[in-house]
């Protein structure tokens, strides 16, 4: 596919960090390296703080060039508040900037229109913009189930009015998209069998290349995890259950959010525990070359979600121990990429760090299956070359 014109709407994108932002960096840039022109129609960045970023602040719309990709920022009203009616008000103003911006649209021509889900109600509105309206092709891009995450988490009742309102909403997202990309199996059968409607499993697949490192038998074992810091990671309560200088293991935390002054204060009394606090991703990926294994924390799974870091540790070729459950668990097992342990259950980790706290013949063996596993399927490049099939 080449000399494409593609628009792409998302309220994340970079200089916002998280897994939603760089995904669609990446596939833009996917587009961009094979001669298409692309666009993005995003907001003013907000994630993970839940305000405006400074060089963006009181601004309505800015327009900018990055790296030959032509970004248009709109308002938004960010809000990291639990109040339903705060998040709806902040989902809802994405979607108001949207209707001002009709107008600019007109002229900002498309072969393809990508779409990000979420939230449900802004690619509702954008949807009923580009397809209705301008009459344009669309292409949903899924990576978690609205509403009925939001009913696992506890946010409305299956028999509220919202309820039934995002469910009407959710199916004409589907059923009004040309094509639709999901993150992981669980979602693509659950649009099967909802809607009977197929689609493509886009996994969050990293783009970036390291040197990896060739690690001595018998050497002290070092775990990272680099994300959010708050009470659905629980890495406060890893620190405060493991004591990894007992066990002769280090454990390095990259990151920000509502735990880290607790992780924070962990660090700097206890032995083995070291906070590094928020860095880049260019930073943090020269970084991780040095650990043995990546810890991929869920407390609570949703079903659809997948932890994007886990796709970033095949990537990168580092084992993974994942602290849950889900479809995550179940690919890390199958493949031998790595260890799963139950949500929650304290004593089996420490036993598996136990375990794993010198560095031998088992790790070497994760080391070749995830190698095997990104020749078979999990690499950037071929799945998008699959991807383009898709869609033509």
């Amino acid at each position: 596919m080449k000399n494409k014109k593609i628009n792409i709407f998302s309220i994340y994108f970079p200089p916002e960090n998280g897994a939603a932002s760089y995904r669609i960096y990446n596939l833009a840039n996917g587009f961009l390296e094979r001669d298409n022109k692309v666009n993005i129609i995003t907001a003013m960045p907000s994630y993970p703080f839940g305000r405006i970023f400074k060089k963006y602040k009181y601004k309505i719309y800015k327009k900018e060039n990055l790296s030959d990709l032509n970004i248009y920022r709109l308002w938004i009203m960010p809000s990291k508040s639990k109040n339903i009616f705060l998040r709806f008000l902040s989902m809802i103003s994405y979607s108001i900037s949207m209707f001002f911006f009709i107008p600019r649209l007109l002229f900002i021509k498309s072969d393809y229109n990508i779409i990000q889900g979420h939230p449900l109600i802004s690619s509702f509105f954008i949807i009923l913009i580009n397809k209705k309206i301008l009459n344009r092709k669309i292409i949903l891009n899924i990576s978690d189930i609205w509403p009925l995450s939001g009913l696992e988490l506890g946010f409305f009742k299956r028999n509220s009015f919202i309820y039934r309102t995002l469910k009407i909403i959710e199916s004409f997202n589907y059923k009004n998209s040309d094509k639709i990309l999901v993150q992981s199996d669980e979602i693509n059968t659950y649009i099967k069998k909802s809607y009977n409607i197929n689609s493509f499993i886009y996994r969050n697949l990293p783009v970036t290349k390291i040197d990896i490192k060739d690690f001595e038998y018998n050497s002290k074992c070092k775990i990272f995890y680099a994300g959010l810091l708050g009470y659905a990671q629980g890495i406060a309560e890893i620190c405060k259950k493991v004591d990894f200088e007992l066990l002769d293991i280090e454990f390095h935390i990259y990151g920000d959010g509502g735990e880290s002054n607790e992780i924070k204060s962990f660090s700097k009394n206890r032995k083995n525990i070291f906070y590094h606090g928020l860095i880049s991703k260019d930073l943090l990926y020269d970084k991780i070359k040095n650990y043995h294994y990546g810890l991929v924390p869920l407390t609570k799974p949703i079903y659809g979600a997948f932890p994007s870091k886990v796709y970033e540790l095949i990537h990168f070729e580092i084992p993974i121990i994942y602290f849950g459950d889900g479809n995550a668990s179940k690919l890390i097992t199958e493949k031998k990429i790595g260890y799963s342990v139950n949500s929650k259950d304290y004593d089996s980790l420490k036993k598996l760090f136990n375990k794993i706290s010198l560095v031998d013949n088992s790790f070497i063996e994760l080391t070749d299956n995830l190698k095997n596993l990104k020749k078979n399927g999990f690499d950037f490049k071929l799945q998008f070359e699959n991807f383009l099939k898709y869609i033509e």
